[in-house]
């Protein structure tokens, strides 16, 4: 072992290792829990606007449909492949 690992090593006990683990496994879970309501907030706002199932970035018309301006050509059934 090197002379910085047993520095470490003893200036690090076992439970404060432990301690530091937990602190950071609940910071993440207090993260993850701050992201999720948000997204949910956004969600609930989407749906109350009738906005569901769209894309947030997506501003020129309802998801899924295709104006003549966009570069996806139209599907039509009745021309044989």
């Amino acid at each position: 072992m090197t002379e910085a690992g047993r520095a470490l090593a003893l200036g690090v006990s076992a439970g404060a290792g432990g301690f530091l683990v937990v602190l950071l496994l609940g910071l993440a879970a207090v993260g993850l829990f701050v992201m999720m309501s948000r997204s949910l907030v956004r969600l609930r706002g989407n749906v109350a606007d009738g906005r569901f199932g769209e894309r947030g970035t997506h501003q020129d018309g309802p998801s899924g449909v295709h104006g003549s301006g966009s570069d996806i050509p139209a599907q039509n059934s009745a021309e044989p492949d």
